[in-house]
């Protein structure tokens, strides 16, 4: 009795230590089950990051048109009119007003002719204009101009003058445009009287500071 006592002990003892060979085989096929499971994810995983890296060393465009700022679109330029008229203002005789037409012939440049005529006295000019700015816009000048008056009453006097001035020229959308600066004026010769029998003249030319005012239409 005690024999076969012994026997089922051990028999439990051994059965508890070593389980059953489809319980061994079991736990083995969980185990290759999560490790196939775990390589394969991995791959996938490594795949995936190795195609992305691919395209961004590929096709790099995306990512710099993204951070590229947007270029600025040239400006139109503006059509500009080749002839404009109106009135001209200044230290300029008899009446420091004289009509004026101005033509442009070439972008920056303009040339200009003025004048009034009244009785028995006239103004007559000319004037060369530079202008800093594309045509059709608002623009910095520097002008020169001349001029010439006569008198042919008793009085007869005669003078020619110079006129060195710079500054702003406004040109609206309208047509309009203004013409504001300052300079000097010259008077090179100042004749008075019939130089037959009485007369003076101007022994040196005089310099002297003046404004230059003018408005005008543009049109063609």
């Amino acid at each position: 009795m005690l024999e076969v006592g012994a026997t089922r002990v051990g028999a439990q003892l051994l059965s508890r230590s070593f389980p059953a060979p489809s319980e061994e085989i079991s736990f083995m096929n969980a185990r290759k089950t999560i490790r196939l499971f775990s390589a394969a994810l991995l791959a996938v995983t490594a795949f995936k990051s190795e195609s992305v890296a691919n395209a961004q060393v590929e096709d790099p465009k995306p990512e710099i048109e993204q951070t590229r700022p947007a270029e600025a679109r040239p400006e139109r330029a503006r059509p500009e009119e080749h002839l404009a008229a109106g009135v001209r203002l200044g230290f300029m005789p008899p009446v420091f007003t004289v009509a004026e037409l101005l033509v442009r012939p070439t972008p920056h440049f303009a040339l200009g002719i003025f004048g009034v005529p009244l009785h028995e006295r006239y103004t007559v000019g000319g004037e060369l204009m530079l202008e800093m700015a594309e045509p059709g816009y608002s623009t910095v000048y520097v002008q020169g101009a001349y001029l010439y008056y006569a008198d042919t009453s008793a009085s007869a006097e005669r003078s020619q003058v110079l006129y060195f001035t710079a500054g702003y020229l406004w040109k609206f959308d309208v047509g309009l445009e203004l013409q504001l600066g300052a300079g000097a004026l010259i008077v090179v010769t100042d004749e008075t009287g019939s130089c037959a029998s009485d007369c003076s003249e101007l022994d040196d030319p005089m310099l002297l500071p003046t404004i230059d005012l003018a408005l005008r239409y543009r049109f063609l």
